[in-house]
């Protein structure tokens, strides 16, 4: 649980530490964020690699599905990840 509230916060949920922003997405098509660019936030840990993306600062933050693991799985829905 302690991984799913880090994420909440705007943290890393391996780390703890405040994620960076890293870059500007593509624009979302389809769905309520249609034609809004997304940002991509990564942790500054080197090596780490976790990132997440959101549509406004303060989140809701969209964990990478390589990084599902640290989550709970009820956490994703499609289109994020598909969990047969």
């Amino acid at each position: 649980m302690k991984h799913r509230e880090r994420l909440k916060a705007g943290q890393c949920p391996k780390h703890g530490c405040e994620m960076h922003f890293w870059a500007h997405g593509a624009e979302q098509i389809g769905g309520p964020h249609d034609g809004e660019r997304f940002k991509v936030l990564m942790c500054p840990r080197g090596g780490c690699g976790v990132n997440a993306s959101t549509h406004a600062d303060g989140g809701p933050y969209m964990l990478a599905p390589e990084f599902a693991n640290l989550l709970d799985w009820e956490h994703f829905v499609p289109p994020f990840i598909h969990v047969p």
